[in-house]
């Protein structure tokens, strides 16, 4: 790994590039949860106001970065898993159509558990271990906050996301069916998604 490297927590500055980044990862669940809820704004705009206003988990304080030559090429958005659920102030302004579509992915938890939300590095960056360092720190978030495991949703058809978890010490505990999100998610993700679970042992956090 390049030693030209930082690791942060996000700031409001940062809210645009955290955004764009969740929508890109998340591979339909943000456009199914915000398109066209706000006339004239792209779904990860939306997003980013959510953030902005620090709603439920969706706050910056729970985004880390990693800077590579003063870049972020690495980001991990995660918290505590017993607050993995549908904010209430999404069920104000959300039709109930929407939620029910993405519901299986937005209550997926593991128990005692540091839940990831997203895990992102950048396309030039991958092969340079950066991934596995964001792992190693959501572990060692885990076991700072008292928590046993950390857990995480994968789309089934994301080969290379499956490889790298199986391979960074995850186990698949769940599968979730297509058939359980709504019909444009179906169509995308045929294969439907899996629940990975790590078990975080005291004194295995790494460096």
């Amino acid at each position: 790994m390049t030693p030209n490297l930082r690791l942060r927590t996000a700031t409001r500055d940062d809210l645009e590039t955290v955004a764009k980044v969740i929508a890109e990862v998340s591979e339909g669940i943000t456009d199914t949860l915000f398109q066209g809820v706000i006339a004239a704004m792209p779904p990860e705009k939306v997003l980013e106001l959510a953030f902005s206003r620090s709603i439920s988990t969706y706050t910056p304080e729970n985004v880390i970065l990693a800077e590579v030559d003063g870049r972020v090429g690495g980001l991990l958005f995660s918290y505590a898993a017993d607050e993995q659920q549908v904010p209430g102030e999404m069920r104000v302004f959300l039709k109930e159509e929407r939620i029910r579509a993405v519901e299986p992915v937005l209550t997926a938890k593991v128990e005692n558990a540091l839940w990831v939300n997203t895990l992102w590095v950048s396309e030039s960056l991958r092969g340079a271990h950066l991934g596995a360092l964001l792992i190693r720190f959501a572990r060692k978030t885990a076991l700072d906050r008292g928590l046993s495991t950390v857990g995480l949703f994968c789309w089934a058809d994301n080969e290379a996301a499956r490889r790298f978890y199986l391979r960074e010490g995850f186990t698949a505990v769940q599968t979730i069916r297509a058939g359980e999100f709504g019909e444009a998610l179906r169509n995308r993700h045929p294969a439907g998604g899996i629940v990975f679970s790590m078990q975080c042992p005291a004194g295995a956090a790494g460096g």
